[in-house]
Formats: C-alpha cells, structure tokens, sequence
C-alpha cells in the first residue's frame, strides 16, 4: 500500500508539474521545472495578455515522443527596448536550446520588440527559459507543436545514393561506348591490314593468272593454227582439182581437135 501511494503522489506531482505554468505565485522551483509532455500546447508570460514587471525567471523543459521535432512559434512577442540581448540579471530576455540541458545547443536569444520567427529542433526535446527585469514591462505568448520527422540524414542518404546510382550508369555507358568504339577501330585496322595486304599481293597473283591464261590459249592458238593448215590444204586440193580440170579440159579439146575428120 505504501509504495502504490507513493507512486499515486509522484504521478499527481508530475501532472501538477506538466501543466504548471509561469507564474508570480509559484515558486522558483516550481518556475523552474516547468515539464510539458503534450504533443502541443501554450508558452507565456505570467498574466498574459497584461505586462509582467516583476523579477521572474521561469523555464519549461518539453518533451515530445521520439522520432518527433519541436516546432515553436511565438503569437506575441514585446521585451522593451534591450538590445542587445543580454542574459545578465538586469536584463529581460528569452533563450531557446535545442534540448533540455543548460549547455545545448542555443537556438536563440530573443529580446527587443521584434518578434522570433518559427524556431525547430533536431531532436525531440527543448528548454526555454524567460527572465523578466523589474525595471522594464514586458510579456510573450507562444505556441509548440510535435512534428513528425522525415529525417534529413535519410533524405541526405537518399540523395547521396541517386547521385551515385546515376555516375555509376554514367561510367558503365561511358565504359561501354569506348569498347564498343575500340571494337570499331580494331574491325577497321583489320580491314585496311587486309586490304594493304591484297594490294601488295598482286604481282605473284597476276602472274599465276598471265599463267593459266598462256596456258588455257595455247590449244587454243594450236586448234587456230590446225584450222588455218586445214584451210590452206582444202585450199591447196581445190587449186589441183581445177588445175586437173582444165587439164582434162584441154586435153579433151585436143582429143576432140584429134578426132575432127580429115576432108580431102
């Protein structure tokens, strides 16, 4: 019992905690330790919407759920006229960290009448302390919210991994086309080679073919030069045919001369 009772106080401490808020009436511990665990809510000075000119300090520490950033944006913002800023003790000002230690990383020191713009975090927590100075009126209002991250190192990642997809694929055509092009060159040097060497080939080809040529018309030239005797023996026999007919021819005459009757 006593130890379900001491776990009963310790979670109606923390809601009290979670949703204290600044104020002149708390104390500087309970200013001090403001915890917000919502996934959204409300920042402002004590009294807000009324000026606050009491020396108050006040720090809320925020906490989101993982894989969540801290978006806050302030809806009022007036300091007076401290510029520039300045954390000393005579000073009003709000401080901004990216987590909820005293030495993270400072996101902003804000002062002066100009309101902050949007300030986010990294990671999933914040702390924002306020110091107001008696010697000057001031108030703020601010709103927070959880925003879900798309994580700038997988974004990073993936960009890093499309420029790489995309050289490799520029070096593989690359690589490609310049084999493809000595492929080309060694096919072309090839065939001049082929050629150069038909060229200087001729004289002993030439030769062999003036060969074959001599030898194919020689019989050719033979068969020419046995017509041509063929011709000048039918020739030679038709000149005796007509010289033995007009032998005949003449000696019939003679015989026909011969043979006339002798008148007396």
């Amino acid at each position: 019992m006593h130890v379900h009772f001491l776990l009963i106080l310790a979670v109606i401490s923390l809601m009290k905690r979670a949703s204290a808020n600044c104020s002149k009436n708390n104390t500087a511990g309970e200013n001090s330790q403001i915890e917000m665990n919502a996934q959204k809510g409300e920042l402002a000075s004590p009294g807000y919407p009324e000026f606050f000119t009491d020396d108050i300090q006040c720090t809320w520490y925020i906490y989101v759920a993982r894989k969540y950033s801290i978006e806050l944006e302030f809806i009022f913002f007036d300091f007076g006229n401290s510029q520039p800023c300045s954390t000393t003790e005579d000073e009003s000002y709000l401080e901004v960290r990216d987590g909820v230690h005293r030495d993270s990383q400072q996101l902003g020191l804000f002062c002066g009448h100009a309101r902050p713009e949007k300030i986010s975090t990294i990671g999933s927590q914040m702390r924002v302390s306020f110091k107001a100075s008696r010697y000057r009126s001031v108030k703020f209002k601010a709103t927070y919210r959880a925003v879900r991250d798309s994580p700038p190192i997988v974004l990073v990642i993936a960009g890093v991994s499309t420029i790489v997809g995309l050289m490799m694929i520029l070096l593989l055509l690359t690589l490609y086309l310049k084999r493809k092009r000595r492929n080309c060159d060694e096919e072309n040097t090839n065939e001049c080679q082929n050629q150069e060497n038909e060229q200087n080939r001729p004289s002993g080809a030439s030769a062999t073919q003036e060969e074959h040529i001599d030898l194919q018309f020689s019989p050719v030239v033979e068969r020419t030069n046995t017509r041509k005797q063929s011709f000048s023996e039918q020739e030679l026999g038709t000149s005796c045919y007509k010289n033995q007919r007009k032998q005949s021819q003449s000696h019939g005459t003679l015989a026909r001369e011969n043979l006339a009757p002798v008148v007396e």
